[in-house]
């Protein structure tokens, strides 16, 4: 079994050579000369990606999440900031090339339309999951994805515009 240190450096070393950037984070307190030094706070993951921006968090086969990991985890959830546990560098390679899917949504409310839209883009055939999936959730869903975002006209734009690719897609399966 690799330790955690050995898989941090395999899996940035991949997200290197599949073109992406990665920094190591250090967390915690550590003791130096004359004292203590204060690293990243508490839980922040592993590994911080940038473009597509995300967090990793590595865990060696029985590793185990520890409270602050988890609330780390939490607050990236309600800010809409994408974050992984990861276990390889295969799964972290395959997880942040899907952060770059247009149809990548953090929201784990959002992940049937993203699942439905990213279907459609494809051509593939979608089946919605009940007769009455109603239309007004995607303007809703939308509108809470802008709202836990950056707050920004960029990330309402964004929002927008997944939200009318839904109402497209749902009218193709409608008639379907």
């Amino acid at each position: 079994m690799a330790g955690e240190t050995k898989i941090s450096k395999e899996i940035r070393d991949a997200l290197t050579d599949a073109g992406y950037w990665s920094i190591r984070i250090n967390s915690g307190t550590v003791r130096v000369a004359g004292g203590f030094m204060h690293l990243a706070p508490k839980g922040t993951p592993d590994i911080l990606v940038l473009n597509p921006y995300g967090w990793l968090e590595i865990k060696t086969d029985k590793g185990v999440t520890s409270e602050a990991q988890i609330k780390f985890r939490e607050r990236c959830a309600r800010e809409g900031i994408r974050h992984a546990e990861v276990r390889s560098a295969a799964e972290a390679v395959e997880l942040v090339t899907g952060w770059r899917s247009p149809a990548y949504v953090p929201s784990p409310i959002l992940q049937p339309w993203a699942i439905a839209l990213d279907k459609c883009m494809r051509g593939e055939k979608f089946e919605a999951p009940s007769p009455d999936w109603p239309l007004a959730a995607v303007a809703d869903a939308a509108n809470a994805n802008a709202r836990s975002a950056a707050h920004t006209l960029e990330a309402r734009e964004r929002a927008y515009q997944f939200g009318v690719r839904c109402l497209v897609l749902l009218k193709k399966a409608r008639t379907a």
